[in-house]
């Protein structure tokens, strides 16, 4: 599906976009990244600026375990691993998480809320702000 929305219209420095799904593999997860990911969320994803990853093999890992490793966890993953659990996410077993962007659902009106992977929100790195959708 074709849209008129690109990865750089989000590039936003200092800025993270968050995402959590269920997925069994990173074989199963780059699938959905370069086939679905650009349906449910309406833009392709640049392979030089693409984002980090992390599969748990923990089916039920809380999402603060889930969050840390990536590499600027210990600026966002407290703050953010909160916000989530408020929003009744308590466990999930992929993230990934995009350095330098920030997503807006609003901008794609056909946006998959029931895809595998859900866009939880952006986290500013400047104010330590967590501001979920």
């Amino acid at each position: 599906m074709a849209t008129n929305l690109s990865h750089e219209q989000f590039r936003q420095g200092g800025m993270l976009s968050i995402f959590l799904g269920r997925f069994d593999s990173e074989a199963e997860l780059d699938q959905y990244l370069s086939a679905t990911f650009p349906i449910d969320f309406g833009f392709a994803i640049d392979p030089a600026d693409g984002p980090e990853y992390h599969i748990d093999a923990d089916r039920h890992c809380p999402v603060g375990k889930l969050l840390n490793g990536f590499s600027r966890s210990k600026e966002f993953s407290e703050v953010v691993a909160k916000g989530l659990v408020k929003r009744g996410w308590h466990r999930s077993r992929a993230a990934i998480v995009f350095n330098n962007f920030s997503y807006d659902p609003k901008v794609y009106p056909l946006y998959n809320h029931w895809g595998r992977m859900k866009f939880m929100g952006t986290f500013d790195l400047k104010t330590k702000t967590w501001t979920s959708f």
